[in-house]
């Protein structure tokens, strides 16, 4: 049977190798903010998203679809690091907050740049001359 300095150990071995895994620097797409004071307020990293998932979450929340779903799409970008994984991840993780009535009402500064961004992207494409 294992003590308690050995389980220390391990735990230290397995934090110093989380703290240097790629997915722990890996920012969602945006910044999530949440209200619910089960879950810490901001998550900005892959890292803390999965954090947020395995270990504030209630357990009966946690086996559930939109739950195990967003965690392994944080898995997979967390893995691939692809812009496209990322974004789809923190979409599914934004849903889940969201069904739980955890998620914060976006800062006005991060709606104007997302508008911004989007009439910049718009603004090329073509307009069909049929209207």
């Amino acid at each position: 049977m294992e003590g308690a300095p050995e389980r220390r150990a391990r735990y230290a071995i397995l934090r110093d190798r989380m703290s240097t895994h790629p997915q722990a620097t890996i920012p969602l797409s945006q910044e999530i903010r949440t209200t619910g004071g089960r879950v810490r307020p901001v998550v900005r990293t892959i890292t803390e998203a999965l954090r947020l998932i395995d270990r504030e979450l209630p357990a009966e929340l946690r086996c559930l679809t939109r739950w195990t779903f967003a965690k392994a799409l944080l898995e997979v970008a967390g893995r691939t690091g692809s812009k496209k994984d990322i974004s789809t991840a923190s979409r599914q993780l934004r849903q889940a907050l969201s069904n739980e009535g955890w998620l914060a009402a976006p800062k006005a500064s991060d709606v104007a740049s997302r508008v911004h961004a989007n009439r910049e992207t718009n603004s090329g494409l073509r307009r069909s001359p049929l209207g």
